[in-house]
């Protein structure tokens, strides 16, 4: 033993020290420092005797020493390994000069060991001593060992919580039979310990024959028994040993002491070695249960055969084998249920010959074959197998989730020759089969992590290249049949590929050359060559993308060299067209700075390029170029052309990314012949018109501009500047044009006629205003201003001069500050605003027309029969629908005319029975005559909640009548009530006179009214007096003032 060696030497140099007279130096304990430095370099640990080492000799040697510490590792939980209150070592002197050194006793009081150990396998008794210590030869008795009040603990894996062992006494006696006791009493983990033993005799521990053992204890409800002796411990041929213990739960007693979950169950084991026989060997059988644990072992040693023959046969099983793998520290096991049987028995040459199968809740795992035990295991050779029903489930266990529908999944079976060589393990005939997926795998794999020695040679195959394991690394490959194969070796600082072929869809990708070392991979040189007849079959590589159609080809290498990517000589064919594309950049993309140089040409645009999702058709022929740079934070166009059928864009400047959006200074320049093939790429119809325009794009902030904007199509011309400020819901596009000819006819020809017009909407309640909803829905999402201005502008058929429109956009409210414009049919000036509030759509409107050409009865659009009107107008009305609104309406419409003509013909054909009998009872000409000139119009309405009154009255004088009209109409009820009254005017021959109808009025409501004829006081009433405030002008002196004024309309107009 190496601390009592280190004692004897201490006693001896002592002894020495004695002879020469410095007893009194030892006694005083003035060798304190020196033998603790001693003994702190020897372990490599600082070892203090605070309490004084003091030495007396006489005819026993008495080695004293007082508070004891020995210092613990640096990661070690407390300052001290050990520590003690005092130890005293007793020799008897006289026996140092003989064959035999007798210890008459040691004891150690206090003694507090604390054993601890890191989950790498670090433990703080592994010390780092000075010098080999060897102790062969070195002849002690102990008489007694003593150890009072003693305290061990441990704590690290696999306990999963710290074992405490108090020991009340820890005692070892040399008995008068020459033979060792040893008795032990205290708690461990609060659990009741005893043990008594006694081996021997002395003697026999020393020659190692003819030992004996006898031993009995318990540790809670456990209990212990052991028998045995053995001839000779060197060739134990006649051993025998009987071992037993038994304990009512094992669950409770792993628990206790911190062990690995066992599962419920009692402790039963029982163990036995004895003689094999008929034959000079020994037979070991060990059975039994510990908790939820069930397992056998049977050896063998047959020392008749030459080298002795040798075997183990074993079964153990458990309900867990996650646990009980984390209990031991092994890392990882399934869950569940778990079985483990196996032998290993001697072979020729250092060879142990295995054959062992793990069962689990995930499938099975063997190992058959030859294991040496040498260095590196050189020659070992096993073969290995896996299986089970659910390779996902396994994988995931593993802890590889590659995500749904990702990976292989189902039955599987792997198989593999595995033969470990120095630094690295072959692996021969290696495959993985899931279900129509197979990997073959040949070669060997460096133990050391990105060492040399590296070098497989591989094969993957399956029946679906869009299935779960090619999805590993793309998705969207076609459902065909695949296989890639090639061969992977491992050099200095990189990894070499050769001959990596991918076959699927009469398609071939093929890469050669090495791989730079992560994180940066420099030193990568890959050549890449990829050919196929059908680019379309891989249209699922780039959703919402089409692909070009037919064959197709590409080249190129790709490099890495320092912190640059370069690709050089790309090469590309597809449909006929060819690309080609030169770049150095660097990684990440994002961050990357590089230059290009891209240039491709060919019959079809769609060839070649990517059709996006609703680009039709990208054009003919095509050419197109591209050099430039990337910084960090913007891209560098010297150049970007694009020419086609279709027409140029040409590009140059700096297009910058946030933060540095303002550095944003692009020259745009677009031209084509036909507008109409440029509205076949986006899939809209657009007007064959050649379309050019340029502008100057740039950036600042969050905000960017089109400045210098200027352009020509359909004969149209624009120029100007728009803006995008801001971002998100607070973005504001803000536009500012200016034209001389705005010709919008060719868009308007496009339209589609309604094929027929829809019918009223009366709602289910028979009125005629709707009950449509009104909302501001199509505003969402849209701010801005918009200033366009125009000399002219042609709209269908009419031509509007100087249009100046002028308004805002934000938050769903619509503010128009000015619109007007003039033309040959009047002019107009006008403002509107819509917004919300909280009784619906609020809509305001106002302005003033001169000039307009309308027909003057009833009120409508120019033509043949218009006459020239003023109008003024000011409404406000509020509501969810067309019914609300107009019950809230406010406001007034003045609209006074003179001239035009009645299409009488024309309005009786077009017109309902309501309207035919109104217009024959205030008109008798309009039956008798085409025609019916018109002297003046005035229409005078105001409007008060929904209510509609005249102000003061509707006036008509044709040469033939004059009539002027009362009333009123409730836009809520839809009721109305007007009082009408006829009168011939001179010249009017006798018998047509009396035809006229003096008095007429209308009621009813808007959907069914009325007519009343004649009825005198019923017209000056009614309706006619609610306009007038109870007294209807009908039948006061300024019936006869309006009547036979010169003109008229303009005396209601004038009040």
């Amino acid at each position: 033993m190496r601390t009592a060696a280190i004692a004897v030497v201490v006693v001896l140099v002592l002894a020495a020290s004695a002879l020469a007279g410095l007893w009194g130096v030892a006694a005083s304990g003035g060798l304190t420092g020196p033998v603790s430095s001693w003994l702190s370099a020897e372990l490599g640990r600082e070892f203090q005797a605070a309490g004084g080492l003091r030495i007396r000799a006489g005819r026993v040697i008495r080695i004293e020493a007082r508070d004891l510490r020995l210092g613990n590792t640096r990661w070690g939980s407390r300052p001290e390994m050990f520590r003690a209150a005092s130890a005293v070592l007793v020799i008897d002197t006289a026996s140092l000069l003989a064959p035999t050194i007798i210890v008459e006793q040691i004891v150690v009081e206090g003694a507090d060991l604390l054993l601890e150990r890191r989950a790498d396998g670090a433990a703080n008794w592994d010390f780092d001593l000075a010098t080999d210590s060897d102790s062969a030869g070195l002849d002690l008795r102990i008489r007694r060992l003593s150890l009072p009040q003693a305290r061990l603990r441990f704590q690290g894996p696999p306990l999963q919580r710290p074992l405490d062992l108090s020991l009340e006494r820890a005692e070892q006696l040399l008995a008068a039979d020459d033979s060792l006791r040893l008795a032990l009493q205290g708690k461990a983990n609060d659990m009741a310990l005893q043990l008594d033993a006694r081996f021997g005799p002395w003697a026999a521990l020393q020659s190692g024959r003819g030992l004996s053992l006898q031993a009995g204890g318990s540790l809670g409800d456990v209990t212990l028994v052991a028998e045995g002796h053995a001839d000779s411990l060197a060739q134990p041929m006649d051993a025998a040993l009987h071992l037993q213990v038994s304990g009512a739960d094992a669950s409770a007693l792993a628990a206790r002491l911190g062990l690995p979950a066992v599962g419920e169950g009692p402790v039963a084991l029982d163990a036995t070695l004895a003689p094999a026989p008929a034959a000079r060997g020994l037979r070991a059988a060990v059975a039994g249960r510990f908790g939820g644990l069930d397992g056998t072992l049977r050896a063998y040693l047959d020392a008749r055969a030459r080298p002795a023959r040798y075997g183990v046969q074993a079964r153990i099983a458990g309900p867990d084998a996650a646990a009980l793998a984390r209990g031991l520290g092994l890392g990882w096991a399934p869950r569940g249920r778990f079985a483990l049987r196996g032998t290993l028995d001697s072979g020729p040459a250092d060879t142990l010959v295995l054959d062992a199968t793990a069962s689990t809740t995930l499938g099975e795992l063997t190992a058959r074959g030859p294991l040496r035990i040498v260095a590196g295991l050189a020659g070992t050779r096993l073969r290995v197998t896996a299986s089970g029903a659910d390779f996902r489930a396994t994988a995931a266990s593993l802890g590889w989730t590659p995500g749904p529908g990702v990976g292989p999944a189902g039955r599987y079976r792997a198989e593999a020759d595995v033969t470990p060589r120095p630094g690295r393990v072959g692996i021969a005939d290696a495959r993985l089969s899931v279900g129509s997926e197979e990997l073959r795998l040949d070669g060997s794999i460096a133990l050391a992590r990105g060492a040399a020695g590296t070098d497989l040679r591989f094969e993957l195959k399956g029946s679906d290249a869009s299935g779960r394991v090619p999805r590993l690394l793309v998705t969207g490959l076609p459902a065909t049949p695949y296989r890639a194969q090639g061969r992977l070796r491992r050099a200095a600082s990189a990894t070499r590929i050769d001959g990596l072929r991918l076959s699927l869809a009469d398609a071939t990708l093929r890469v050669d050359g090495r791989v730079g070392d992560a994180p940066g991979f420099v030193g990568t040189r890959l050549d890449v060559a990829a050919s196929g007849s059908a680019l379309e079959r891989f249209a699922a590589l780039a959703p919402g993308v089409e692909l070009p159609r037919g064959a197709f080809s590409a080249t190129g290498r790709v490099e890495r060299e320092g912190s640059y990517v370069v690709l050089r000589g790309l090469q590309l064919a597809a449909g006929g067209a060819t690309a080609s594309l030169t770049a150095d950049f660097t990684l990440p993309l994002a961050a990357a700075s590089f230059g290009f140089d891209v240039a491709a040409r060919g019959p079809q645009l769609a060839a070649l390029l990517p059709q996006i999702a609703g680009i039709r058709d990208a054009g003919g022929n095509f050419v197109f170029q591209a050099q430039g740079a990337r910084a960090a934070d913007r891209w560098i166009f010297q150049r970007l052309q694009l020419q086609s059928d279709s027409g140029l864009l040409d590009l140059s400047g700096n297009l910058a990314f946030r933060p540095r959006f303002h550095t944003t200074a692009l020259s745009i320049q677009a031209r084509t012949a036909n507008l109409a093939a440029l509205g076949r790429l986006i899939g809209r119809e657009l007007p064959s018109q050649p379309l050019e325009f340029q502008a100057r794009f740039s950036g600042s902030g969050e905000d960017f501009e089109l400045e210098d904007l200027a352009g020509r199509f359909a004969g149209s011309d624009f120029r100007g500047r728009m803006g995008v400020r801001g971002s998100g819901e607070q973005r504001q596009v803000d536009a500012h044009i200016e034209s001389k000819l705005l010709d919008l006819r060719p868009f308007l020809r496009l339209a589609q006629p309604s094929a027929a017009v829809a019918p009223r909407d009366r709602g289910d309640d028979g009125r005629l205003i709707p009950a449509r909803r009104l909302d501001l829905d199509i505003l969402d999402g849209i701010s801005g201003q918009l200033d366009l201005r125009s000399q002219q502008l042609l709209l269908g058929d009419e031509a509007f001069r100087n249009l100046s429109v002028r308004g805002t956009l934000a938050h769903r409210h619509l503010q128009v500050d000015s619109l007007s414009f003039s033309s040959d049919d009047g002019n107009l000036t006008a403002r509107l605003d819509l917004a919300e509030d909280a009784r619906g759509v609020r809509i305001r409107a106002s302005g003033s027309a001169s000039n307009l050409a309308l027909v003057p009865v009833p009120p409508g659009l120019r033509g043949p029969h218009a006459g020239r009107f003023d109008a003024r107008f000011a409404l406000d009305g509020s509501g969810h629908d067309w019914r609300e609104l107009a019950g809230s309406l406010d406001g007034e419409l003045r609209l006074t005319g003179r001239g035009g003509r009645i299409a009488n013909s024309l309005l009786m054909t077009a017109a309902d029975d309501f309207l035919t009998r109104l217009l024959t009872a205030l008109n008798p000409m309009t039956t008798r005559q085409p025609e019916t000139a018109v002297v003046c119009t005035a229409y005078l309405l105001k409007a008060r909640d929904g209510v509609v009154t005249t102000d003061p009255a509707l006036q008509l004088r044709t040469a033939e009548l004059d009539i002027i009209s009362q009333g009123s109409v409730d836009l809520k009820s839809e009721k109305l009530d007007f009082g009408f009254r006829t009168a011939a005017r001179k010249g009017l021959g006798l018998g047509i006179a009396q035809l006229v109808n003096p008095y007429i009025r209308v009621t009813g409501t808007l959907h069914s009214p009325g007519i009343a004829i004649n009825p005198r006081s019923a017209v000056v009433g009614g309706g006619a007096a609610i306009a007038t405030g109870g007294l209807s002008i009908l039948a006061t002196t300024a019936w006869d003032r309006w009547v036979e004024a010169s003109d008229p309309c303009q005396v209601p107009a004038a009040q």
